[in-house]
C-alpha cells in the first residue's frame, strides 16, 4: 500500500494548490486534513486540491474531503482522473461543491 504524497505546488496570493499523488486512504487522509488546516491557519483563503496524480481513493479519503468542505473554508478540486471521478459518482457525492 502506498500512501498519498501531499505537496504545496503553487502559492498565488491567498491560494494554495495541494498536489496529491498515490493513494488517499486511511493512512494518508489525516495528512491531507493537516496540510489543508495548516494552509488555512497560515492565511490561505482558498485551497485547491490537484488530484491528477491520485491513483486510488477510499471511503476514508472521500470522508476527509467532505470533512474539509463542511468546515466551511473554500476548497476546490481540479484535474480529477477517471478513478477519482468514479468514486464520487458511485457514492453520490458532488465532485465540485456548489
Amino acid at each position: 500500500m502506498r500512501t498519498a504524497h501531499l505537496s504545496i505546488v503553487d502559492v498565488e496570493d491567498a491560494r494554495h494548490t495541494l498536489a496529491l499523488t498515490g493513494e488517499l486512504d486511511i493512512t494518508s487522509a489525516p495528512a491531507l486534513e493537516e496540510a489543508v488546516s495548516r494552509s488555512w491557519e497560515a492565511g490561505t483563503e482558498h485551497v485547491i486540491l490537484d488530484l491528477a496524480g491520485l491513483r486510488f481513493i477510499d471511503s476514508t479519503g472521500l470522508q476527509a474531503i467532505l470533512k474539509l468542505r463542511r468546515a466551511g473554508m473554500p476548497l476546490s478540486i481540479m484535474n480529477e482522473n477517471d478513478t477519482v471521478r468514479r468514486v464520487f459518482e458511485l457514492t453520490g457525492v458532488p465532485l465540485h461543491a456548489a
